[in-house]
């Protein structure tokens, strides 16, 4: 936390020298001089025009930004002790911190704490911290929400599920298309708990009743600057601004053709910025994490660890799917439309890595053990026959090597022979005696030998 701080810190001073250096930076600036001042909507100067600046709206006698008012209303706190520039170097700590909790609750400490180290050095991560927009607040939020829910689901805890609905609501204020997407699968998750028949309507219930206070805020905030609770503020600044497809969505319209298109580039250049890596190849441990999962799912059934495979799976597709209804890819200081996913990017990689990781050592395992069975080393060995032999005994008998084997997986499984070929007790092992034996006699044998 102290290191994503300090890394923060650089960042605001040494690329953005603390300043906002774009029409969004200065606009959320804007709004959170406002909110400091004691109004959300300042009164429009008499002649507006002299004035001007990009997405601050004067109208009727108003003047706003044309953002919903979450990130603004927290980056006032640092406009009241003159330093915006700290809110999101906060915020970068808390994320990384949150992290970690939420890592530790689905998984386990070492892959939340290779998770966290990912995200705390990823240059996505970083650049976003030192700027003055708001995915690193929202990021927040996401965290949150998802600890919450975690928490909710699993011990009897009301105020976490009140909490879980204040972090969804303010997320709605912050990013509202984000929070629909990061929404998409945890209203999968509330579907397919209440149809198993859990008793969590009552937790569920308390999520809604705290969101609903937020919901009631952007609506009127909405209905004041727009006059209509579900139009946005957009729309006044560009009536093109929208969300959907059609010839008055976007600059020239937008199809699907063009959403696939901004898809392609913005996970282009995510596989790039998220962690770093030549060849792009940040991307490479999430898949590795995909392939882990599916494994698990096979082997396992749907565990609790594969079940937040799925949820954390569900929030990147929903944030990147919704994204696609927009008409612009949005680039700025990265991809940034899909920062809200980078803790669940980082936590899929941790446990990519930390699964693979577990699988190496397991065969290494393996393998020594079939060694020790089998009296020979493989590497020295011109024939593997003998481990053919002593994996067959162990898968016999369950026991000793075999049980161990049994307990590692996808790699150990190679080594076991097929039920059909333990009923072949005439052919010769390596020694030229029969196969059929009993395992402790092998082992002597070996042994001895």
């Amino acid at each position: 936390m102290v290191l994503s701080f300090g890394l923060a810190a650089w960042s605001s001073a040494s690329i953005f020298d603390r300043l906002p250096r774009t029409e969004d930076e200065v606009t959320f600036l804007f709004q959170a001089k406002s909110i400091a001042a004691g109004e959300v909507i300042a009164s429009a100067p008499e002649h507006p025009t002299f004035f001007f600046m990009s997405f601050v709206i004067a109208r009727d006698g108003m003047w706003f930004g044309k953002y919903p008012p979450g990130f603004p209303a927290i980056l006032a706190l640092g406009e009241i002790i003159g330093q915006t520039w700290v809110i999101n170097a906060l915020a970068a700590s808390v994320a990384v911190g949150l992290l970690v909790l939420v890592g530790r609750r689905l998984y386990d400490l070492r892959t939340a704490l290779i998770g966290a180290t990912l995200m705390a050095l990823s240059p996505f991560f970083i650049i976003q911290s030192g700027a003055l927009l708001s995915h690193v607040v929202a990021l927040c939020w996401v965290l949150l929400l998802l600890l919450l829910v975690d928490l909710m689901r699993n011990r009897d805890m009301p105020l976490a599920a009140l909490g879980a609905g204040i972090a969804a609501g303010m997320l709605l204020l912050t990013r509202p298309l984000t929070a629909v997407g990061i929404a998409l699968p945890f209203v999968v998750l509330a579907v397919a708990d209440l149809s198993r028949g859990r008793p969590l309507w009552g937790r569920y219930g308390l999520l809604a009743v705290g969101a609903l206070p937020f919901v009631a805020i952007l609506l009127v905030y909405n209905d004041t600057t727009t006059g209509h609770p579900l139009r946005s503020a957009y729309e006044l600044w560009w009536e093109y601004d929208r969300i959907g497809f059609g010839p008055e969505y976007g600059i020239n319209g937008h199809t699907l053709s063009d959403a696939m298109d901004n898809t392609r580039s913005n996970l282009r250049d995510l596989s790039v910025v998220l962690f770093g890596w030549p060849l792009r190849l940040s991307l490479l441990p999430v898949l590795a994490a995909a392939v882990v999962a599916s494994v698990r799912v096979r082997r396992d059934g749907l565990s609790r660890g594969s079940s937040a495979d799925l949820l954390l799976a569900g929030m990147v597709i929903g944030l990147i799917g919704i994204h696609m209804l927009y008409w612009t890819p949005g680039k700025m200081y990265g991809p940034r439309y899909y920062f809200e996913i980078i803790g669940a990017l980082s936590l899929l990689a941790g446990r990519g890595s930390s699964g693979y990781g577990m699988w190496y050592r397991g065969a290494l395992r393996d393998l020594k053990a079939l060694e020790a069975c089998s009296g020979t080393s493989f590497r020295r060995s011109s024939s593997a026959w003998s481990a053919t032999t002593c994996s067959r005994h162990c898968h016999q008998r369950q026991t000793g090597i075999g049980a161990g084997m049994a307990s590692n997986g996808m790699i150990s499984r190679r080594f076991r022979m097929p039920a059909w070929r333990t009923r072949w007790s005439s052919l010769p092992d390596r020694t030229g005696r029969p196969m059929r034996r009993s395992f402790s006699k092998t082992r002597s044998t070996s042994t001895a030998t």
